[in-house]
């Protein structure tokens, strides 16, 4: 046998594992389009995909979400079935895999205290700006783990921080962050660093 026959008949063999992903992959479009256009039917709609309504939440809170994703499940079904953002147990890593958007997360009741769930890259993956995040409404100690760069590069500034009770005392940045992120800064930070330079200026002169 020579090489184009060979070749010719490589061509022949269906690829199964192609075709079984290209299947798959309609399936679960055809199963989500179908979820969309029965939105006023959802937890029928979802009690046939999953079966028993007592098992719902229960399954959504903690199915692998690949499983779910191919039954048709959308992120939109968590926040119709009231399943709030602290009692799941997927990662953020995997909800955003799944679909989920930011929007999504706030119908879920996210608050500041689930803000520690993320990290820098979870919100430039949402897309996730500083008005956003202030939905949550965070204290202080919610935004602590994020840089100065991350927070001015999402849309913070100084008075939005202040709004929500920061001070400099309560923030790990130095002058340096301070001035060249939050330019803006009025109050006791440059107050005091003003006040300290003066009174070792006034030091040194008197000691002289």
């Amino acid at each position: 046998m020579n090489k184009q026959s060979i070749s010719k008949e490589k061509c022949l063999i269906p690829d199964l594992g192609e075709d079984r992903l290209i299947s798959i992959a309609a399936v679960i479009t055809a199963r989500r389009e179908l979820r969309e256009k029965n939105t006023q039917q959802t937890s029928s709609f979802l009690q046939r995909l999953i079966g028993s309504s007592s098992n719902i939440k229960t399954l959504m809170k903690n199915a692998n979400l690949r499983k779910l994703k191919l039954k048709g499940i959308v992120p939109q079904d968590f926040a119709e079935q009231e399943i709030k953002f602290s009692e799941v147990t997927h990662n953020v890593d995997d909800m955003i895999d799944f679909g989920f958007k930011f929007q999504d997360f706030l119908s879920m009741g996210l608050c500041g205290q689930d803000l520690q769930n993320f990290e820098f890259r979870h919100f430039k993956a949402l897309n996730a700006t500083s008005d956003d995040i202030l939905k949550t409404c965070p204290s202080v100690h919610d935004l602590t783990n994020f840089t100065a760069p991350q927070l001015h590069e999402i849309g913070f500034t100084w008075q939005k921080l202040k709004s929500i009770g920061v001070d400099r005392t309560k923030m790990p940045y130095t002058q340096q962050e301070m001035d060249m992120y939050f330019p803006n800064v009025k109050g006791t930070y440059k107050q005091k660093t003003q006040q300290i330079k003066t009174i070792k200026t006034g030091r040194k002169k008197f000691k002289f």
